[in-house]
């Protein structure tokens, strides 16, 4: 996917400036610039369709299949 593009992730290829580091995602309380609990729900509501969550964020909405979405979710869980 894209995201590499936009986020980084210290330590691997993801050197993106544009958007929040998500080195340590998973120590963090909320998403969203705080409007929702960061949680396992609440994450995959997020990568799944962010515009949802938070109407004109800079983050699109890709159209991820249910697979790759979860193998999304399952590794920024690893991101503590």
């Amino acid at each position: 996917e894209s995201c590499v593009n936009c986020h980084r992730v210290r330590g691997t290829v993801a050197q993106g400036s544009y958007a929040p580091d998500l080195t340590h995602l998973m120590s963090r309380k909320t998403l969203a610039s705080g409007m929702i609990e960061n949680n396992l729900k609440n994450l995959s509501d997020w990568v799944r369709n962010p515009q949802a969550i938070k109407p004109d964020c800079l983050m699109p909405s890709f159209g991820l299949t249910d697979s790759k979405q979860k193998q999304i979710v399952r590794y920024l869980r690893t991101l503590r």
